[in-house]
Formats: C-alpha cells, structure tokens, sequence
C-alpha cells in the first residue's frame, strides 16, 4: 500500500504523543521505510541515541478490518446456502494448498488474487454494474457503506463480456434513463487503474501505452482521471467524448451518460476498442446482459444468482 504523507505523520504522532512529540526523538525520518494496508513504519532514533522503528497504524483501522471480516463472512455464508458441502471457515491464505476446490472471494486484495492464479474454478464477487452497493473512495482505499446495492458475481473470470441474449426485465426494473448518444465532445476521458488493479492484471506503464494507442486513431485531448482526482467524472462526462479504460465499471455508467466506452481488457474490448475511438457504439443489449451478472445479497442467499450462473456458465 503507498504511505501516508508527512502531514498525516505529524496528526497521527501528536494525537498519541502529544503536540511536542517530536522532542521524544533525536531524530525521525519523514518518509516511511515500510507501508501496508494497516499502517507504515519509520525510522527514527531516541534522544539516547538508539534506533527504533515507529509504527504508525491508520485511524479507525479496527472498525475497517471488522467491516473486512464481516462482509466475507456474509458471503461465504451466502455461498455455503448455496452448496452445504463447502467449508466457509476462514483460511490462512498464505498456506491454503487444495487449489482443486472452487474459491469464492470478494474482492483481489489481501492475498486473495494470488489465488485465482493457481485455482481451476472461482466465483469473483465485488460492487455491480449498476444501483451497486455505495462506496467511498479515500487514501487509496475502498469502503463499502451499504450492502444494499447490486454485486457482480463473475465464474472464472473478473468481468462480463456484455455478450448474450438476455431480456430486459432486470435493467428495466432499475428505472435508469440511458441517454442518447453524445455527437459531440471536448476530450476522452483516460480512467486510470489503481495501483493494486495494475499490480494484478500486469498493466504496468498502461496509462502511457493507452494514451500513444488513442493517439494513433485521433487527435483529441485526453484527460487521466482516477478515484482520487478532484473533478468527479459525472461533470467530465458533460464534455466528453469517449470514455477509456482497461476494465472499470465506470465505462457502464459513461454509455449511461451516451458517452461510448472502450476497453483494453480481453474480455470487455468487444463491446468498444480503442480503434474505433472515433466511432464507439452504445448497444442497448450489453446493459440487459450484464444486469444478468449483477445480484444482491438477498438473491445470492436465496440461491437465485446461483442456479443462475451454474445454468448458463
């Protein structure tokens, strides 16, 4: 995980040690030696002249680390509804071996991506298309606020191709206008991946060898947004005219806008690649299909989404 900045530092040391904390200290590294999901660490050394490490944990990391636990254990529950014969109980997964057994997981973070690696078959589980569960997005992290929204819930793979013939009535049930077609358009908007989406699906320097790749098809002005930058994308998509990303699911909510999306990603670049940039299409199907790969809570736990995906997977 990336470290917090000095700031940060500087609030975290003096709500523990106090205003004057920096007099414990001879001296005290203002770059952190060491981050993760928990807290960073620094070097430092005492007045006495001993070197010590200062670990530093992030605020409210019990009440997060508690919300982790409590949304896995609600969907293991969940897929144990569905098939009695799996054991739901917590795994250490630096030493889970039995690759033979299906993974059903929440998210790629904390170890659990290296899995999907090794194992044959999984079930990804994260937020939905549409209507999905709210989030926050703050320092890097990701906070789900509701689970009331819709979940994706994908066999064998991370995404939906938007690829099928399904009817209507799950989209149609979500009141979502879609808008025309936008004519016209200032830029294209470039949706960056996070550090952790780029360290699992190898998209190193992606941003550079997107932007030389738009640049072959179209001249037009091309702004990198990602989750921490100030402008929210509703007020982007105002102007835009093309949406560009590797995987996100906010591509869905740019065709919403009438902003065509276009993918790199293996599985979703049929629905608009980069080459037809200039002429990206909106298919109103994609948004029946994949309103077909979204469920809730109480749908998974009634074994609806289940009997769904073993049926047509």
């Amino acid at each position: 995980a990336p470290p917090m900045g000095w700031l940060f530092v500087k609030r975290r040391m003096a709500a523990e040690l106090g205003e004057h904390w920096q007099k414990s200290f001879k001296e005290f590294s203002k770059e952190a030696s060491r981050a993760a999901s928990l807290g960073q660490v620094h070097k430092a050394k005492l007045p006495s002249g001993k070197e010590v490490a200062c670990k530093l944990q992030y605020p409210d990391m019990m009440s997060a680390v508690t919300a982790d636990l409590s949304q896995l254990r609600l969907i293991f529950s969940i897929y144990q509804s569905y098939n009695k014969a799996i054991n739901t109980t917590p795994i250490n997964i630096k030493k889970f071996r039995d690759f033979s057994k299906p993974l059903v997981t929440y998210g790629i973070l904390r170890g659990t991506g290296d899995l999907f690696h090794k194992v044959k078959d999984f079930y990804y589980i994260d937020h939905g298309y549409f209507s999905s569960s709210s989030r926050s997005f703050e320092q890097g992290k990701t906070f789900i606020e509701s689970l009331d929204g819709y979940f994706r819930v994908v066999k064998n793979d991370f995404f939906h191709s938007g690829k099928g013939n399904c009817k209507s009535d799950r989209f149609d049930k979500l009141n979502i206008q879609i808008k025309e077609k936008r004519n016209s358009g200032e830029f294209i908007i470039l949706s960056e991946p996070s550090i952790y989406v780029k360290k699992f699906f190898q998209l190193d320097d992606w941003v550079k060898k997107t932007i030389a790749e738009i640049s072959k098809y179209t001249d037009r002005k091309i702004y990198v947004h990602n989750k921490q930058s100030k402008i929210p994308l509703d007020l982007l998509l105002n102007k835009a005219w093309a949406f560009v990303s590797d995987q996100s699911t906010a591509g869905f909510k740019a065709m919403l806008a009438g902003v065509p999306a276009h993918f790199t990603n293996k599985t979703l670049k049929g629905i608009n690649s980069i080459k037809e940039i200039e002429d990206g299409d909106i298919n109103i199907n994609i948004f029946y299909n994949i309103a077909y790969g979204q469920w809730t809570l109480n749908e998974m736990q009634s074994g609806e989404t289940w009997e769904y995906i073993n049926r047509f997977n």
